[in-house]
């Protein structure tokens, strides 16, 4: 573990004005030598947080959360030590010293990084207030006031090939470095810049710092948006934009919408408290940074039956954190930029008001597509109830809708009850095929009790309510043991057809992704052209860690005795194609 020496942790504590950090969470008052305010550790109603300004601590006198200023960031942001005390020695502005000299070289080059997004991010601002194209842009197309650029530092990229290049090279920044931030492009060793006509987001982290930018066209040129790549210092499955002026607001809680726009409409309608994520679907570490802050959060996703999936994997990960969220649901196939303008922010209150926790949002789902379905598929609908029943982790839920199916539909509560405990047998008997699977995967042993999973009950796990669920798990432990061919694993190759691809695609958004025309930069070839059609869906880094094995193992062998490789493997490339067709034939 990085150690950092204990004089430099007290010279961090000595500096901390531990009132002012506080006071950016919590809403304190002067009472005698102390300061209080609501616990934001609890659901405090009453003032029982104390923060001495002498002592330089704090202290519940109801929950018993105390500490110094490095135990209170570790626990309002969620981080370790070490990140709490580059928190507070960055609001210092002290330089932290390490006793490991290579972290101490890593942790210079990512400030370098984060004063060059800090200065173009100014630079960019400047640009926005002395140029008439994005303010009108603003002002008539989305009836916002210039007041707005404040908050959230927006900025312009004007349209041209070198205005920021040539502004880098009077800074003496290294041209790479705005490379890897995505600020300009290098092609054939030139220069040139990567945002131009278009208005800027910033983005920053929840210590305040700017780690990347979205940007958005000012004309009808594709693509739309342009966001910032994966960097040293910016990792978008564990931020959300504007979350760091959500939590400074006195409202302790959030609405998660799709976009940067949404955001800024609702924050100039005076709601204050969304966030978005970064141009790639919600994952867990963005679910456990909301956690961290609070335990009231809506979601609000366009009403157009992409938002309604978004939502419901949105709602998946909320599940597998033991948090419920709620559903706003607007209506028109309106995102809440559109609807706010449409209809005002009265209204959009009263949809807040109306929001829904997501298990009824579920159920409601689930209802109306039995309502939806044909008589002869009422059945088959059916059992959709009772799937969702099964999947309740409480009592108390599972006795609620079977209750509220009951009385809808007019069956015996027993008989659901009944149907409901058959599936969580069913269920149960799946998972433990799945972990044998898993287990057979994982350790590279096929005994001939694994062979049978295999051989035999590949297909039907999960088969009868969710094939594509079956594909995606059979894909998953296929890429991560990389050395599988179509020799020795031929039936579980043949699942993987173009159709189930294209379903993984949609249904693993939430997982580590890339740009599809970031894969194609970087891999042309036949098999990343099958996917061509998919231009605006996130493809899974699973599916890019596969073709990235097969094409480098097959074009990074210089010597001659690995031609035999080659050719088995350009054979293998070539009935992966095959499969496609066939499968795509088939199913």
């Amino acid at each position: 573990m990085v150690r950092i020496p204990d004089s430099k942790k007290e010279e961090i504590l000595e500096s901390t004005d531990i009132v002012a950090l506080i006071s950016d969470y919590v809403d304190l008052k002067k009472s005698g030598s102390s300061y209080v305010g609501l616990c934001p550790f609890h659901d405090d109603r009453h003032p029982s947080f104390s923060v001495n300004e002498q002592k330089k601590l704090y202290h519940c006198f109801s929950c018993g959360a105390s500490g110094d200023a490095i135990e209170f960031v570790k626990n309002i942001e969620n981080v370790d030590f070490q990140t709490a005390l580059k928190i507070l020695a960055d609001r210092s502005g002290i330089k932290l010293e390490y006793e490991n000299k290579q972290e101490e070289q890593q942790y210079k080059k990512q400030n370098r990084l984060f004063e060059i997004n800090h200065d173009i991010m100014m630079y960019f601002y400047q640009n926005l207030l002395t140029n008439k194209r994005p303010q009108d842009y603003l002002r008539y197309e989305r009836k916002l006031s210039n007041k707005i650029v404040n908050p959230f530092v927006l900025g312009y990229a004007k349209d041209s090939w070198n205005d920021l290049l040539n502004y880098a090279k009077s800074k003496d920044y290294l041209l790479d470095d705005l490379v890897k931030l995505g600020l300009l492009s290098k092609k054939n060793g030139r220069y040139f810049d990567k945002l131009r006509d278009r208005l800027i987001f910033p983005i920053f982290n929840k210590s305040f710092k700017v780690i990347g930018f979205g940007a958005r066209i000012l004309n009808d040129s594709k693509p739309k948006y342009l966001n910032s790549p994966e960097s040293e210092i910016f990792k978008k499955r564990y931020n959300l934009y504007a979350f760091n002026n959500a939590k400074r607001q006195k409202e302790k809680r959030i609405i998660l919408v799709e976009g940067y726009m949404d955001v800024i409409a609702l924050y100039a309608r005076g709601i204050k408290y969304a966030v978005a994520s970064l141009g790639t679907a919600f994952t867990k570490e963005q679910a456990d940074l909301l956690k961290s802050f609070t335990n009231d959060i809506y979601i609000c996703y366009d009403s157009d039956q992409a938002g309604i999936n978004a939502t419901k994997k949105a709602i998946e990960i909320f599940k597998e954190i033991k948090l419920t969220a709620k559903i706003i649901s607007l209506e028109e196939g309106l995102d809440p930029d559109e609807y706010i303008q449409k209809y005002g922010v009265d209204r959009f209150n009263e949809k807040i008001d109306d929001a829904k926790d997501m298990w009824d949002y579920l159920f409601n789902d689930v209802f109306s597509k039995y309502n939806q379905a044909p008589d002869s598929q009422k059945n088959i609908s059916f059992e959709n109830f009772i799937e969702f029943i099964a999947s309740l982790k409480t009592d108390s839920l599972k006795e609620k809708y079977m209750n509220e199916l009951e009385q809808r539909l007019n069956i015996s509560k027993e008989a659901i009850r009944s149907d409901v405990k058959n599936k969580i047998i069913q269920n149960k008997k799946q998972e433990n095929k799945k972990q044998a699977l898993k287990e057979a995967f994982k350790n590279k042993k096929y005994s001939n009790y694994e062979n049978k999973i295999l051989k035999d009950n590949m297909i039907k796990i999960d088969f009868e309510n969710s094939q594509v669920r079956n594909q995606i798990y059979i894909l998953k432990y296929c890429i991560e043991n990389r050395g599988f061919f179509l020799n020795d694993k031929e039936n579980i190759y043949k699942l993987i057809t173009e159709e189930n691809l294209f379903k993984i695609l949609k249904l693993l958004e939430k997982d580590e992704i890339s740009n599809l025309e970031e894969l194609k930069d970087q891999y042309d070839h036949n098999v990343i052209e099958k996917l061509s059609d998919l231009e605006d869906i996130p493809i899974l880094d699973s599916i890019n860690r596969l073709i990235k094995y097969k094409i480098e193992t097959l074009w990074k062998r210089p010597n001659k005795e690995d031609k035999g490789q080659r050719v088995k493997i350009t054979k293998e490339l070539e009935e992966l194609k095959n499969h496609f067709a066939r499968g795509k034939d088939n199913d």
